[in-house]
């Protein structure tokens, strides 16, 4: 998916203050509500968006009150047909908060508890040895891989998804990313099956009993679901971007529970003031939503119920955005503020997300300054001195769980990290096997075989050592052969190239394609990371395959004979929870940018590895430079 340029280089806050009486743009549709001079400024922060291609509808409240509402570019590029403030756009994973709202309305009905082990409503999910409650699928800790990834790597993206295609997906897994409640990795898998959860205990369809318990009290009535067409003439169409063509979005996501959902800017925010008020549910309700999850070890994670947990700039936020089929969407509540801001776009290089940024800067702006005023720095640990030699013991590649990777090397008498492709920072020495990103709070320890990142702000990760740095020589013909992956249901053909390199035929988009290797027995491509594991006596038994919301998923050579028929099976790589990783806070994000000197693209996992956001619709795979509005790709 192409991306598009950095379209802010300077402070919100300056361009908002400087551009106060600017005109509007022609492009710019407002409500009837808003005037001119008063919502000036927010013409700036969609100023890109010309009059010709797909745009966005934006709109503010505080204490439910209205504050503006606008639409730029085109809801339908064929009809030429302009956005408005009440465009129906379809608006992805932030439908996963009407699915959580549903089961907490069952729970308060006594119909369900939260604790419930899920296999007591969907009994026909495999037993993985260890419970998965509703509440660790409300919040991502349940271990279940993402069906949607799953779906991708096995048919690649552009075909419709039913939900007999997410439930064959979902039970056909006979493993789990890590032990239930023991960690955080988005999962649609979760959501889909919590749809399905609330049709068997209610008896009704989830379209019909978010309508009746949901929308209809709230007054959502442009609100809706795919089957729905009431509100047909007014849906935006959802356009991917590339080779400089914007192109309408075929690939349909049926499934309900995880996203499907159909609304406007205006109702978003009807549904976020009806939610702090406490209308839907009641005070607690709120408060369950908003209540952040607690792992086995007792950390917190920054996800309640459908709902993302933080802070933005100082002040305390909730959030949740959405992505697929072409739709970016985002939606935020500041709750001492009481303001609630709503993006919706049809364009998949929109960045629903940085938009509502821009719109929190300029609409909080001395409140975000106060909030944010830094506290006195405590003084950096000295730097301690250490020769090439000792250096050389940290160097080399390591993966973390989620194939997140960094690759140490010792360079001009220093050791660096690598970040970003051609991206190396300088490690200074603190002692200990621990060092410090020059001129910023990241922090990376070493211990036996790992490494662990620490910064401010953000979740630690720990990372595994994977093999030496510079080891990129492949042997393809080592490796080439057939694979079967039984929870993929796929068999996957890995080829020696005429020019030295390994392709996988996976029968996507771009098969047979390059993989690159990264590290000893470690290749990357499209789909994800490939690590290659052999028998007891060193030959090629099979590979995994993993992605962040997808754990080594197994494939297993085939016609692996001989010699290898007398070796046990190869071992997995152990689970989170069993290789005793540390405590996570809340889900891990990237490094501001803007803020921190190790900067790094959040999208970035590994080398050749594409962002997939419009091929697995309705959730997240970046992650923001805040905890909250994490962009949530699917």
């Amino acid at each position: 998916m192409a991306r598009s340029p950095s379209r802010f280089s300077s402070s919100v806050l300056i361009v908002c203050a400087a551009v106060l009486l600017a005109p509007r743009p022609a492009s710019g549709q407002a409500s009837s509500a808003s005037s001119a001079p008063a919502i000036a400024w927010v013409d700036t922060v969609f100023k890109d968006l010309g009059p010709d291609g797909p745009g966005c509808a934006a709109a503010a409240s505080r204490h439910g009150q209205p504050l503006f509402a606008r639409a730029y570019g085109l809801a339908q590029l064929d009809e030429r047909r302009a956005a408005s403030p009440s465009t129906v756009y379809r608006i992805g994973s932030v439908a996963k908060q009407f699915t959580a709202m549903s089961v907490v309305l069952l729970a308060q009905d006594g119909r369900l508890s939260l604790d419930d082990d899920v296999r007591r409503w969907i009994p026909e999910l495999p037993d993985y040895g260890h419970t998965i409650t509703l509440r660790q699928l409300l919040t991502h800790t349940s271990g279940l891989r993402d069906y949607l990834s799953i779906l991708y790597m096995q048919r690649g993206g552009g075909r419709r998804v039913t939900t007999r295609d997410a439930m064959e997906t979902i039970v056909r897994q006979r493993e789990l990313n890590f032990v239930p409640g023991t960690d955080w990795a988005y999962s649609n898998s979760g959501y889909f099956l919590l749809g399905q959860v609330v049709e068997r205990v209610s008896g009704r369809t989830l379209p019909e009993f978010v309508r009746d318990r949901i929308l209809a009290p709230v007054g959502m009535n442009s609100t809706t679901f795919p089957e729905d067409l009431s509100q047909a003439s007014r849906r935006a169409a959802g356009y991917d971007y590339a080779d400089s063509v914007w192109t309408q979005s075929t690939e349909p996501v049926l499934a309900l529970g995880s996203g499907g959902m159909y609304s406007t800017v205006e109702d978003l925010l009807r549904w976020a003031e009806a939610l702090a008020a406490g209308r839907v549910g009641g005070m607690e309700a709120m408060r369950m939503m908003e209540t952040p999850a607690t792992l086995a070890d007792g950390s917190e994670v920054m996800y309640g119920l459908g709902l993302e947990l933080g802070e933005y700039r100082g002040l305390r936020a909730v959030s949740h955005t959405g992505a697929g089929e072409g739709f970016r969407a985002a939606l935020v509540t500041f709750p001492a503020q009481r303001l609630s801001i709503a993006v919706l776009c049809n364009g998949a290089t929109a960045e629903a997300a940085m938009r509502a940024r821009h719109l929190s800067d300029g609409l909080l702006g001395t409140e975000l300054a106060a909030a944010e005023a830094p506290a006195p720095a405590a003084p950096a640990p000295p730097a301690s001195a250490v020769d090439d030699g000792d250096l050389a013991r940290f160097a080399g590649v390591y993966v973390s769980a989620s194939t997140l990777m960094r690759t140490f090397v010792v360079d001009s008498g220093a050791l660096r990290v690598q970040v970003a492709p051609g991206v190396l920072r300088p490690l200074e020495p603190l002692g200990g096997g621990r060092f410090r990103v020059v001129s910023t709070e990241t922090t990376y320890r070493f211990g036996p075989g790992t490494v662990r990142r620490e910064s401010a702000g953000v979740a630690p990760v720990e990372f595994h050592y994977a093999g030496p740095a510079g080891d990129t020589a492949a042997d393809p013909a080592r490796y080439a052969g057939r694979y079967e992956s039984p929870e993929m249901g796929v068999t996957w053909e890995l080829r020696a190239g005429d020019d030295g390199t390994l392709r996988v035929v996976h029968g996507g988009p771009g098969s047979p394609e390059k993989a690159d290797k990264v590290f000893r027995d470690g290749f990357t491509f499209s789909y994800g990371l490939i690590r290659f594991v052999t028998d007891c006596r060193g030959e090629v038994a099979g590979f995994t395959l993993g992605d962040d919301r997808v754990y080594a998923l197994r494939f297993n050579r085939v016609g692996q004979g001989g010699a290898s028929a007398a070796c046990p099976p190869p071992a997995r790589p152990e689970p989170a929870a069993e290789r005793k990783e540390p405590p996570r806070g809340h889900p891990p994000a990237a490094e501001d940018s803007h803020t921190r000197a190790e900067t790094e693209d959040p999208r970035w996992k590994l080398p050749g590895q594409r962002h997939r956001a419009d091929t697995k619709s309705e959730s997240c795979a970046a992650r923001s430079a805040h905890p909250t509005f994490a962009p949530h790709h699917g």
